[in-house]
């Protein structure tokens, strides 16, 4: 049973009498507050506030918690709430509700007040885990004031290999939590200058336009050695499609996307010594097609490290020990497709891809996606 903890702060400020939704409001407050999963901050999950006698559905007001887990609502009139927030990651809801109303009373922007959640699990039947939040060292909401509150998710089991290239059973219930699309800057500029660690695998550039099966293959002879430490860096502005592979190395590690209208999901794998048997791991953002994206893969089995990056930030991570398998997979690098197999084919834009036989370092894949020179 996975636990998800809300770490939930009321922050009071005054505000001058204003209409909302057709009644006077003498005054608004703001409310922010993190959703974690155990110990580690839920990225990108979606909350929604509701007055707490209305059940029609239609939120007063939702948000999506940011890349640390924190989310923020302004300008919300006084009076009882509940807060739902929900995350692919989990096949529950947590469902608490204000127990206390939010007083009329003269404050001060120094002050806070505390409420009390109390929780109630709601549990859904569809949906897949694809993946941990990652592991860093997050920034303390503190607490002195506050009451905090546990609330129970139940963690949906990892989904099979085949599942992830067949029917994407998951997908229904995926979509429609992240409604806001995340403000992504172009990083992305015409041209990228790059000075490459002593221990790069393969750089390509072209910027080319894919969309059918032709692709690029790549013979890497220096991969003979069998590396346990990979890393993989694509610059791409991917179109709408399904099961897109972006790079692969045989069948050994790779990378591809789906893309629909709003959201684009990412699914990293490598295989292990055993039959049909694979790491993955996964991430869904709000996207808008034709964005530039930074993706960076890290598989680094020695130091249990199997992380995925974009545009320099870490989205998700999962902690695996077994080696890479390399044998019978094939030592292909290809680009837009997979190595072994031309169903699975990009649509998009591919500016440039990267391989390393080592784990880049959290800096180093910032400074890589920022397009900053990094240090051999």
């Amino acid at each position: 049973m996975k636990k998800l903890l809300v770490l939930f702060l009321l922050l009071m400020s005054c505000g001058k009498g204003e209409k909302t939704a057709g009644r006077t409001v003498e005054t608004t407050n703001g409310f922010a507050g993190i959703v974690k999963h155990a110990s580690l901050p839920v990225a990108y999950a979606h909350v929604e506030i509701f007055a707490d006698n209305d059940f029609s559905g239609v939120a007063w007001a939702e948000t999506t918690t940011d890349s640390e887990g924190y989310f923020e609502f302004t300008q919300i009139p006084q009076g009882k709430y509940r807060l739902i927030a929900t995350h692919k990651d989990f096949k529950g809801q947590i469902n608490p509700t204000v127990s206390e109303e939010i007083q009329d009373i003269d404050i001060s922007v120094d002050k806070t007040t505390t409420i009390l959640l109390k929780t109630k699990d709601l549990p859904i039947e569809n949906g897949m885990r694809v993946g941990l939040p990652g592991t860093k060292i997050w920034q303390d909401i503190d607490s002195t004031n506050l009451e905090q509150s546990e609330v129970i998710l139940e963690g949906i089991p990892l989904g099979t290999w085949e599942s992830l290239l067949y029917g994407y059973p998951h997908s229904q219930a995926m979509q429609n939590l992240l409604r806001e699309p995340l403000q992504i800057t172009p990083e992305t500029p015409d041209t990228i200058v790059i000075e490459m660690p002593s221990n790069l695998i393969a750089h390509w550039q072209g910027e080319h336009d894919f969309d059918s099966a032709e692709g690029i293959l790549i013979d890497i002879p220096s991969l003979l050695d069998k590396p346990q430490s990979i890393t993989l860096h694509a610059s791409i502005t991917a179109e709408i499609g399904t099961a897109m592979e972006i790079t692969s190395l045989g069948n050994n590690v790779g990378l591809r996307s789906d893309v629909n209208d709003s959201t684009i999901s990412f699914y990293a794998y490598y295989s292990y010594d055993a039959p049909n048997a694979w790491h993955i791991l996964g991430g869904q953002m709000s996207y808008m097609p034709g964005t530039p994206l930074n993706v960076t893969l890290v598989v680094d089995p020695g130091e249990e490290n199997f992380s995925l990056y974009l545009n320099g930030k870490i989205m998700v991570q999962a902690t695996p020990s077994e080696a890479i398998a390399y044998n019978k997979r094939g030592q292909q690098l290809s680009i837009g497709r997979h190595a072994l197999d031309e169903d699975f084919n990009f649509s998009g834009t591919i500016n440039s891809v990267s391989w390393w036989n080592t784990a880049l370092s959290e800096q180093q894949i910032q400074e890589l996606s920022q397009n900053i020179s990094i240090d051999q």
